[in-house]
């Protein structure tokens, strides 16, 4: 652990941010250095709520690549509790390209979060807590970004689009825990296949859209959308083709959107309220706002059915 340890501050997680590095004025480029120095570098609490982490690896020394054709160059890895279990989420890329994988989910009855806490301590994360280090006009992101949240209210965030954020150690072993845990017994959740309709409903100050997409025994469906916009409703009732309803259905087993439910809310709000409902034949519903904490790799999947329903059809 290091040896300057900051006071937790849990109720002024955000305020006393100092520029430690800036550009010149109407400068093209450069770096913005800051850090929150009301964020704690010595975590107190145990208990892991929420686990983000992302990071490029950097260059593998020469005795790694010995044999090895496509080393480990990135991670993203995510974690939360939900349904009972833990969810997690993980994707990684390999070669000097950062080949990314199309990343993997999973709902497992095993308790991860002692396990996290303890990744977090064994490469004391809180360590650089606060600190955002931004290069302006980079072609991609070359590092990373930690977001670690605990029952308390204590948090670590911390990025830098330049280096990466994790160390090549670091990487194998999340690389290795996320592996073990998408192998963990998992939990059921319902079948997206059985589906018969979804609701899509947004409440704006000028009014709502309400589509609702029945899904037909032939794998079809109508999609029944009405619009209001001040004192004026819209009305339409369109077909949907069986390849349509197909991708939609795909499109919630792959983001799993039946788990978002469980999953924290997001730090980011918004202005507009969106919600989705999954109902099934038996009367059983899901639903979920878009303003929840998911991995980037699962981000789109409310977008998605958004877009079918209330902007194509």
């Amino acid at each position: 652990m290091s040896n300057f340890k900051k006071k937790k501050n849990v109720d002024k997680p955000g305020e006393d941010v100092v520029i430690l590095r800036q550009p010149p004025q109407n400068a093209c480029g450069g770096t913005t250095v800051t850090q929150d120095r009301n964020a704690p570098t010595d975590i107190e609490c145990r208990e892991v709520i929420l686990f983000d982490a992302e990071s490029a690896l950097g260059m593998p020394s020469d005795e790694e690549l010995k044999g090895r054709k496509e080393p480990l160059c990135f991670v993203s890895a995510f974690a939360a509790p939900a349904g009972g279990g833990s969810f997690v989420y993980y994707s990684s890329g390999r070669g000097f390209g950062r080949r990314r994988d199309k990343g993997s989910w999973a709902l497992i009855g095993k308790d991860i979060f002692p396990e996290l806490d303890g990744f977090v301590r064994k490469y004391d994360l809180a360590r650089n807590n606060g600190l955002t280090h931004i290069t302006h006009g980079l072609p991609e992101n070359f590092g990373g970004s930690i977001s670690v949240d605990y029952s308390d209210g204590e948090k670590i965030r911390f990025s830098n689009n330049q280096s990466p954020v994790l160390k090549r150690s670091a990487g194998a072993e999340l690389d290795a825990m996320f592996r073990g845990f998408l192998s963990c017994p998992r939990i059921a959740i319902p079948d997206a296949e059985d589906i018969v309709e979804i609701l899509f409903e947004e409440i704006r100050d000028d009014g709502y859209t309400k589509a609702l997409c029945r899904i037909n025994d032939d794998g079809t469906a109508t999609n029944i959308k009405d619009s209001k916009y001040g004192d004026s409703v819209y009305h339409s009732e369109k077909p949907v083709d069986a390849e349509t309803v197909n991708a939609m259905i795909t499109n919630v087993k792959d983001t799993a959107l039946l788990v978002w439910k469980d999953l924290p809310d997001s730090k980011f709000g918004w202005r507009r309220e969106k919600t989705l409902a999954f109902r099934w034949r038996d009367g059983s519903e899901i639903s979920t706002t878009d303003c929840k904490a998911v991995p980037d790799g699962l981000s789109r999947g409310f977008f998605n059915i958004e877009l079918e329903l209330a902007t194509k059809h």
